[in-house]
């Protein structure tokens, strides 16, 4: 009787001491994939909530969208060295205030890119509009403003938030570069390749980036495919060279436009 009681009173002491043992055991964290901002939504009226709290300066990325109906869906996405581009988890929701959306930057993300930010009509539903490429800011304090609007654009204009861009022929396709941050004066070259390694620029598409940051040359269906080129960008015309971009090769298809974004060295 006496060893029955002394192993029933053993098997609950150890029973007690597991359950210790697992209580004082730290808990799995699920800690965000590489790359990936976190997600911590500010208060956009405050113009100093970084001073406010114990987070780190950070900054902001603002998306303002024109004629937005109720219950649109954004989502901002990255695009990698292969030109492909991925959603950003923590980085998609309504409109704050039906008309703009709002994300804190953190300090170890500043100047990285491109980015880009899609407008859905709900979650999970028809694309609407998608924004310019753009970087994150480069410094605490800052605000990047992205615009877009969701009025349809006539096929002869070019919209500094979506670009349509006035094709000589509806079958082409376009290429657009986006420098970051925005210079004036700078020019920029596309370069082709030949089998020995050289590159060559094309006359035909250079000239000084628009607002300071971007160009669009359009491509004709006969060269889709193409490859691999690459952008040049020089101080100005006939000035230094101060960077060149990741190759890339030509739109594949009609209407498809191959994006290449570039950061100039402080």
């Amino acid at each position: 009787m006496d060893q029955e009681k002394y192993q029933t009173t053993f098997l609950l002491a150890f029973l007690i001491l597991i359950s210790a043992l697992l209580l004082a055991s730290p808990s799995p964290v699920t800690h965000a994939g590489p790359g990936l901002p976190p997600r911590e939504t500010p208060t956009p009226t405050r113009q100093h909530d970084d001073d406010d709290d114990d987070r780190p300066a950070g900054a902001h990325i603002v998306l303002q969208v024109q004629s937005a109906p109720a219950g649109v869906w954004t989502v901002v996405q990255w695009q990698d060295s292969a030109i492909g581009w991925h959603d950003i988890k923590g980085w998609q929701g309504t409109l704050d205030g039906g008309y703009r959306k709002v994300w804190w930057v953190a300090p170890k993300d500043f100047g990285t890119g491109p980015f880009r930010w899609l407008v859905y009509q709900g979650q999970g539903g028809k694309l609407l509009a998608q924004s310019e490429l753009f970087y994150l800011p480069y410094s605490a304090g800052e605000t990047v403003r992205i615009e877009v609007s969701l009025v349809p654009s006539q096929p002869t204009q070019r919209s500094t938030s979506i670009l349509t861009l006035p094709y000589p022929s509806p079958d082409g396709s376009c290429i657009e570069l986006h420098v970051y941050p925005p210079q004036p004066g700078l020019w920029a070259i596309v370069q082709w390749q030949d089998s020995a390694g050289g590159w060559h620029d094309i006359e035909g598409w250079q000239g000084t980036l628009e607002e300071g940051h971007k160009q669009v040359w359009w491509v004709a269906p006969g060269i889709f495919g193409k490859g691999p080129f690459r952008w040049a960008i020089y101080q100005s015309r006939g000035g230094q060279l101060l960077v060149t971009s990741d190759s890339f090769y030509l739109p594949d298809s009609a209407g498809k436009k191959v994006r290449v974004g570039t950061t100039l060295s402080p």
